[in-house]
């Protein structure tokens, strides 16, 4: 994780509540290659705010508190290899 990536992310952790748990998503961008876009843009599921049988390719990180007891933060890996399972040093706390 690039290290502007994790400090974003330890700020949105001192932000919440240190009672609460927080859990954040990695994703890598070459998921939705057209490959793959079957396995992720999950048509057959009911996406909230769009049209039915539309589906979002981008989302963005929404900072309006809509639970206020849980935050969900979902990140998309820019750089890398098409690798599913992340190498053990992209994992590490560096």
């Amino acid at each position: 994780m690039y290290l502007a990536n994790k400090d974003y992310v330890l700020s949105c952790r001192h932000k919440l509540d240190a009672r609460l748990a927080m859990a954040v998503e990695l994703r890598c961008r070459a998921w939705f290659t057209d490959e793959l876009k079957h396995e992720t843009a999950q048509r057959n599921r009911a996406q909230r705010g769009l049209p039915p049988g539309q589906t979002a390719e981008v989302q963005a990180i929404a900072l309006l508190v809509t639970q206020p007891d849980f935050f969900y933060v979902r990140l998309h890996r820019r750089y890398g290899t098409r690798e599913r399972i992340l190498p053990q040093e992209e994992i590490q706390d560096q």
